[in-house]
């Protein structure tokens, strides 16, 4: 549990460096689904995610630690300030809940209620909310 733990406190880069990781990423899961929606089931395109990601993850911590080696950068350096995490995480919270709520209006007002949409709308508020832990507890 404590590596666990160390894992995710631990920055991949730097801070800065790894919300622009993740944006990229979720830029790519989003035009990965609108591109297999029609293509290949939802539950195999999230098979296919997590495959890459199981993949992608250690990777990138492998570049990061020779990334941030070669740069003579510091673990205590590597974190950031208390406030802007928390600023971010609150920030991406409050934008999943009101894209969730706003996907929720527009499935309500559909002529049938697109179930994948709200699973996977419902799934982006909880890892907002799981990013938000995390930022907050490093």
């Amino acid at each position: 549990m404590k590596n666990l733990k160390r894992y995710l406190q631990e920055p991949i880069f730097t801070p800065l460096v790894d919300r622009f990781v993740m944006f990229g990423f979720a830029v790519a899961g989003a035009f990965a689904s609108i591109y297999s929606s029609e293509h290949m089931p939802f539950l195999e395109l999230l098979h296919y995610l997590l495959l890459f990601l199981l993949i992608a993850m250690p990777i990138l911590e492998w570049i990061g630690t020779n990334w941030r080696e070669k740069r003579g950068i510091k673990e205590e350096s590597v974190r950031s300030p208390q406030y802007a995490d928390k600023i971010i995480a609150n920030l991406f919270v409050i934008l999943s809940m009101i894209l969730g709520i706003v996907s929720l209006g527009i499935n309500l007002l559909a002529e049938s209620f697109n179930w994948r949409w709200m699973v996977f709308m419902l799934v982006v508020v909880l890892f907002s909310f799981f990013m938000r832990y995390i930022l907050i507890k490093r």
